[in-house]
């Protein structure tokens, strides 16, 4: 039986001749991700009392490692204007781990506007169907390569105000 005709009649392609840049793209923000993943294990090792409490982090996702850091970061001695500045940071690390959930979690579907040649010009957007969305209703959301632009340039920008913060407050420490 099919819920969903939408998701049964989807085809499967694997390692695509023609998504031109896209793979690059995805690949550069994923690879950014991975630096703001290790700069939440700098600010956990230097912000936690015992080697044994930076252990309990080691197993958590990133979203509660944000969390850890936000509470380690109001019990600290830290300067209120530091505080602010970290608790900022790492919240819009926290909204921009959005898209970097829904792509590495989800399927990535190319797709093409009408007109756009299929077989000979890379995709106009990626889908990204959350499929936890689909409990909701049968939309799910896209993004253009201009749009992955940005992302890529957001996390390596966030990235670099993360390190450059947490080596602030390693000197003041």
């Amino acid at each position: 039986m099919s819920h969903l005709k939408s998701l049964t009649n989807l085809g499967v392609e694997l390692n695509p001749c023609h998504l031109g840049e896209w793979p690059l793209k995805i690949g550069s923000y994923m690879l950014n991700f991975g630096g703001i993943e290790l700069i939440s294990f700098q600010y956990l090792d230097a912000l936690e009392v015992t080697r044994q409490d930076f252990h309990k982090n080691l197993d958590r996702r990133l979203s509660a490692r944000i969390g850890r850091i936000l509470q380690l970061v109001d019990a600290s001695k830290i300067s209120d204007a530091d505080k602010a500045e970290v608790k900022s940071l790492w919240l819009e690390a926290k909204k921009l781990s959005h898209w970097r959930n829904r792509i590495a979690h989800n399927p990535v579907l190319p797709t093409w506007k009408p007109g756009s040649d299929s077989d000979r010009d890379p995709p106009d957007l990626i889908g990204v169907p959350e499929m936890k969305q689909l409990k909701r209703s049968n939309v799910t959301d896209s993004i253009s390569i201009e749009g992955m632009a940005k992302l890529i340039d957001a996390s390596a920008d966030l990235a670099q105000r993360l390190h450059a913060a947490i080596k602030r407050l390693q000197v003041v420490a």
